[in-house]
């Protein structure tokens, strides 16, 4: 039986973040893949899959508000990694 989505239980951008670090950890504790140890925390918080949590929080643009002060930093940010790898590659043409 699947569980609605009025019976699933509330999760913050904030706590998914959380979940991401200790996902890194088990990830190397236990030999496992990312996306197998992000299943494993999903169904440990109730959720059927990784994509479910995300969602439940409020999709990947939630994660990434979250994740800066300021949701326009995100965007800064991009685009100095983007020079920069510009920069480094510049010359190997």
């Amino acid at each position: 039986m699947t569980a609605r989505l009025c019976d699933l239980p509330a999760i913050t951008p904030a706590r998914v973040l959380e979940l991401k670090l200790e996902a890194k950890a088990l990830k190397v504790e236990r030999g496992l893949k990312q996306a197998a140890a992000l299943a494993q925390l999903a169904q440990r918080e109730g959720f059927a899959s990784w994509e479910r949590l995300v969602a439940r929080a409020g999709g990947a643009d939630a994660l990434r508000d979250a994740k800066y002060e300021h949701p326009t930093e995100a965007l800064v940010r991009q685009g100095e990694r983007k020079a920069s790898r510009a920069l480094r590659y510049r010359g190997q043409s």
